[in-house]
Parts: structure tokens; sequence; C-alpha cells
């Protein structure tokens, strides 16, 4: 889709959990919805469980027990019989779990979807994640990315032997293995310059948190960097955008999109997550945004 005079972006949208919660139904009428208005991918967020703010006074993040959150994995298996969007991952909280096991969730998923899938990862923040999933989240940093180095092995090998920090595998394979050899992996970040770097690195794609504008450029300087330093082409890493959806302000929504593309952005995500409304709203405010940008 079209964003600017020699410029394409894809547009994606959220999966809205808390409005569709189980109902079957509207799942399907919300991605019948966004495919028509010509989005090219669904996000699906991650987070197992949410804090009791009784129970942690000064909770400093929005995951507490009153949001609803969804389990990626099974979700986007059952996303995949009906779309044929692009799926992708919001994000992982990747060191919260077994690479092995992420692999895997990964690789049934993108043969479900034919080769139509992208895993989004992050670090994570949240203390209460990672003691209920029984992870240390003082060393999530290095394991990361030693988990990366494991999933991609185990999605191109037959069998897989390493033996690392965090991870040992002997004689060990997936089968089957996904379509895509490597599945493109986009990592989210905040501006620390080591997740930064890590990124330029690693990352086949980049999900920063981090407003358009000079903050990101500085940002993006340190990926570019980091990119050309590991032998890799900066180019080649695929940033991704987030837009909030503003009905009554389309002009603005508009302009900081361009702001992104001009950025380098080839994704971004149109964002509903603060309008308010039942679910038939948040697909008028998707549908006419994308009519925004179609009638650029």
């Amino acid at each position: 889709m079209s964003s600017s005079p020699g410029s394409t972006v894809l547009l994606g949208a959220g999966f809205p959990s808390g409005l569709v919660g189980s109902d079957r139904g509207a799942a399907r009428a919300y991605l019948q919805a966004i495919e028509s208005a010509g989005f090219g991918y669904l996000s699906v967020s991650d987070h197992v469980v949410g804090a009791d703010r009784a129970s942690h006074p000064g909770w400093p993040g929005p995951f507490d027990l009153s949001r609803s959150s969804t389990e990626p994995a099974v979700l986007l298996g059952y996303l995949s019989a009906l779309t044929g969007l692009e799926l992708t991952s919001g994000i992982v909280v990747l060191p919260t779990r077994p690479a092995a096991l992420v692999a895997k969730q990964a690789a049934e998923i993108d043969r479900l979807t034919g080769g139509r899938f992208r895993l989004g990862v992050g670090l994570g923040w949240s203390p209460v994640d990672f003691e209920a999933m029984g992870a240390d989240m003082a060393t999530r940093g290095d394991r990361f990315e030693e988990q990366i180095d494991v999933m991609r092995r185990l999605w191109t090998e037959p069998v897989v032997t390493f033996s690392g920090r965090f991870h040992t595998l002997d004689g060990a394979g997936i089968n089957p293995r996904p379509v895509q050899q490597p599945i493109p992996i986009a990592i989210a970040t905040t501006d620390a310059p080591r997740a930064l770097a890590r990124v330029g690195r690693i990352g086949d794609g980049w999900i920063p948190a981090i407003p358009v504008g000079g903050e990101l450029d500085a940002a993006k300087a340190i990926v570019d960097q980091a990119a050309r330093d590991a032998g890799r082409d900066p180019s080649r890493i695929e940033l991704e955008g987030s837009v909030a959806v503003r009905p009554t302000e389309p002009d603005a929504m508009l302009t900081e999109l361009d702001a992104w593309t001009a950025s380098g952005a080839r994704r971004v995500l149109l964002s509903t997550t603060g309008l308010a409304g039942d679910l038939d709203a948040h697909i008028a405010a998707l549908t006419e945004a994308a009519a925004a940008v179609r009638g650029r």
C-alpha cells in the first residue's frame, strides 16, 4: 500500500484480544474486515500473566490482571486457518520460554501459513512474567542472543549439536522444519545502546519503542553501525513503525506515517490500542485509516 509517491509500506493491524475474547465469529469478522481494507499483516501480542496491583504496589506497567492478553502460539495457529494475511508476533517475550519450544511453535505456524510468519521477540520487562515462568531475568540479554542462534539452527539444520552457556543440544532436531529457513526474526527494543547494537548484529527486523524523529534517527545510527561492524547490510534490517489511529485527526496520522517511511520503515502498524468503543468501532477506524492512506 503506497504511503507517499515513490515509496511502499506494508500496513499492519493488531489483534484486539480484549474485544474479541473467545468469540470465533468476531475473530473471523475482524480478519475479513482488515484484509478487505488492504492491510498486509496482523500482529498478536504476548503476556502470559498479569500483575495483581494489590500485591505489587506502584506497578509501573499496563499488564495487570484487568488487561486481557493472548498466548500467541495458540492464537496464531488458529488464525492461520482464517486469513491469508501475514501473521506476526508482536512480541513474544523470548527469555521466559525455552528456545526449542519457541522454534517448534514458530515452525508449525510458518507451515500452517505457508511461509507467511514473522517472529517478533523482545527481552521483556516484567519481573512477574519471569518469576511465573521460572526464568532468570538477570541473564535475559545473553540468553536472548543464544536463543536466537539455537532457533535459527533448528529451523535450518536437520540435526543440531550445540553447547552454550544456557543451551545444550546433542544430536537434536525439529521435524518438520519451517517453510522459511530461517523464519525472519524482528527484535523489539527501547533506546538502550546494547539492545540497539544487538538488532544490528543479529536482527532481521527492528521494532523500536521509540518515537519517530531525532531520537529514532540516533538509535538507527547505532543499529546501522553495529550491522556494518558485523559485516551485514543495514538496509536488510526491516524497520517497523507504529502509528496511533486517530479518526478525528487523519492528517496528523498521515504525517506521522510519512515520517516513518522517510526514516526507512517498510511496515507500519496502525494501532487502535488507545481507542474507545467496541470491535465495530475499531474495525471502522482501521478501515477509514487504510482508505485515507490509499487515497493519497
